[in-house]
Parts: structure tokens; sequence; C-alpha cells
């Protein structure tokens, strides 16, 4: 017998009443609230992204040519920390890795734009899933599981992403047949997806929590934002709680359409005036930036500096 649950999606295994789950906290790179990791309490698992594994400490040294630079802490695997000083930055602990992209993940872009520069990357760091030879050695030295495009037999821990089974839960229909097509256009997306499809098959989860994760820059917002929202809402539609950084976050948040003082830029560009804008924001960019605000706790918008943000 089929059975729904209040947000009108199917279980194949009947609903899930969330009385009690797991907490998972999924990081990504904004550098906004990424810090935030770090404080969450043992029984919270973290899943991380990419390169997130790499310590980020520097220190400054001088080399034989009296000239200064940053030298960045070696360590790269936070579970097994070798950091020499300082606690490892910014993730101090992990339970999943999801590494989704191909082997050659921008090959020639990053070959191209290394000639650019004047030089050219080292080939121990090509096919390295965009990454670099320590990211590769990271990926075959955990033992915890890391979920990749495919099952590596190098990389001992890989778990092939279920891409069938999520785009059967989640797909949408399309097209004159009513074929499923799975929206997911970023990897925590795919990470946020994986939690709500555990949870429907009787892994409950009671919490999701979000930590350097703010789709807020580029194509990032244009096409990566609406997407995790969307699985977002899912959660919630499941009783799932949604949490974000305490120290504020931009999603789920913007300007309530009547209720606040709108804030838009006065053209696409963002550089014409604007009199509904405070004078900081005068620069605001739909194209660039398109949201560069974070909503603290107290509801108050602010500014913040924008930062490379990353998927």
């Amino acid at each position: 017998m089929e059975r729904f649950c209040s947000a009108g999606l199917f279980y194949g295994k009947g609903c899930v009443l969330v009385t009690n789950g797991r907490r998972i906290c999924l990081i990504g790179f904004s550098e906004i609230n990424r810090r935030w990791a770090l404080k969450q309490p043992r029984p919270v698992e973290i899943w991380g992204i990419n390169e997130a594994h790499f310590c980020t400490i520097g220190r400054i040294i001088t080399t034989e040519d009296g000239k200064t630079k940053k030298q960045m802490c070696a360590c790269f695997d936070p579970n097994r920390c070798e950091c020499n000083g300082h606690s490892h930055d910014f993730v101090s602990r992990y339970d999943r890795w999801f590494q989704l992209h191909p082997r050659n993940w921008k090959h020639n872009l990053r070959i191209a734009e290394a000639a650019k520069l004047g030089g050219k990357i080292d080939p121990r760091d090509l096919n390295c899933f965009g990454r670099n030879a320590r990211h590769v050695r990271f990926l075959k030295e955990t033992d915890k599981a890391i979920y990749t495009l495919r099952r590596f037999k190098s990389i001992p821990q890989s778990i092939a992403y279920p891409f069938g089974e999520i785009t059967r839960t989640f797909g949408i229909p399309r097209g004159v047949n009513g074929r499923k097509w799975l929206y997911a256009t970023s990897t925590p997306a795919y990470m946020l997806a994986l939690a709500l499809y555990e949870h429907m098959q009787g892994n409950p989860v009671a919490e999701v929590r979000l930590a350097g994760i703010e789709l807020a820059v580029g194509s990032e917002y244009f096409w990566q934002r609406p997407c995790l929202e969307y699985y977002l809402g899912i959660a919630r539609g499941l009783d799932i709680k949604v949490k974000v950084a305490p120290m504020g976050s931009s999603l789920l948040a913007a300007p309530r359409y009547i209720l606040d003082p709108p804030i838009m830029p006065s053209n696409v560009n963002g550089n014409g005036p604007n009199k509904e804008l405070p004078e900081e924001m005068k620069n605001f960019s739909v194209v660039e930036g398109a949201y560069k605000l974070v909503v603290r706790p107290d509801g108050d918008l602010s500014r913040v500096p924008q930062v490379a943000l990353s998927e």
C-alpha cells in the first residue's frame, strides 16, 4: 500500500517519523561561517567535501633569496592530524567524504590557466579530480567512506554514489514520456539528497546543519543555490530540522516581501545610484555576487567582505 508523508513524498517503506535520528553537518568552503564545523559536538556527523581536508593554517617563512612567502601546514587528514603546534583548521574530524568529480576534472582548463601565468602544472597533480596529488593520497589512505562518481580500485574506501536510487526517489518527471530527471547542481545538493534518501530508507535524520555553504557568487548563486534550497525544503517537509551557522548565513534568508524594505540594485551591473540602498552597498552586483549579505541571528542584514567561495 502506498504511503505519503505530510510533504506529499512517496516512501517505498512508508513515512519515517523523526523522534530520534542522526544530526549531520555538511561542510563547504565559505569563509563566512565554515569554522562552525569546528564547534560541532562529537555526536554530529561531519560530511566533508573535495579538498576541505587540508589544514588552512599557514606561516610566513623567509626563502634563501631573502623573500618571504606563506607556507601552508603539510597536514592533509584531520582524522590523523599531524599539525605541528596548532589544531587542524578548518575541519577537525569527519565521518564521510565526497569527491564526485571525474579524475580529469577541468584538465585542459587548468593547464591553459597555468600556461597563461608562465608556468605549468606538475604532472603528478594531473588527473587528481581537479585538485592535486596530496588530495588523491588523502582519498587513498583514509579509512572513512568516500563517495565518488564510480568505484575506484585505487581508492579502497570509495563508494559509487547511488545516482540511480537518488534519481528514482527525487527525480522530476520531464517530457512527454515522464522520464525522471535528477535536479542536482552541486556536490552539497548531492550530499543532502543522500542524507534524505537514507532517512527515507529507515536510517532517520533528525537535523541537517550547514557550515561553510553559502553558494552566493556567480554560477553558484544562479544554478546551485536554488537546488540546495529545494532539497532543504524537502528536508523541512520530512520534519528534519535545518540549522545554519549561528554567526549568520544568507541561505534561506532574504528581506520578506511586503514586510521588509526592498534591497535591490538599481541595475544589473549594480553600479548606478539607488536611493533605497545604504551607501556601502552601492556596488552590490547581481551578476558578480547576487546576494552578498549575511542574515545575522537578530535578523539584521549586514554586509560582509566578499570572499572566494567554492562548491
